[in-house]
């Protein structure tokens, strides 16, 4: 048994199927129209790709079959693969932890902030109490 790929009718890979040893080249794959008894054997099958025996390179981004020359092509345009080269990369784990701890660190501050403004206020809430309770009464 070995490995062989199947694509779609635009020869743009799909995936991966296993085949016997002696498979080779390229075997259309048919799917049969509408519904079909058990016993009854289709009367239009339609080709809805092809198994292809021949490994796929390394480094293409989008595998398509080329019919003609029958070998494996890049199936992206240049202008494609270089956006996809120069999209942004995604944070590491590590990076990603290390940004929620600068985070959380910023959080903290603020709250030691908040928490000492507060305690701020309560002291002058308390004093003009006092300065309430100590103002001697007009009569």
């Amino acid at each position: 048994m070995k490995e062989a790929i199947i694509i779609n009718n635009e020869g743009i890979y799909v995936g991966p199927i296993i085949v016997s040893d002696d498979f080779f080249g390229a075997s259309p794959v048919y799917e049969a129209q509408g519904l079909v008894e058990i016993d009854e054997k289709p009367e239009e099958l339609q080709i809805t790709g092809y198994t292809i025996a021949e490994r796929v390179p390394e480094g293409l981004f989008l595998p398509k079959w080329d019919f003609v020359e029958s070998r494996w092509v890049e199936g992206l345009s240049a202008e494609e693969i270089e956006a996809i080269r120069n999209a942004p990369q995604p944070e590491s784990p590590q990076q990603q932890i290390e940004k929620l701890v600068s985070d959380l660190d910023d959080a903290m501050t603020q709250l030691v902030i908040a928490r000492d403004d507060n305690l701020t206020l309560m002291e002058a809430v308390a004093e003009l109490y006092e300065m309430l309770l100590a103002k001697p009464e007009r009569a």
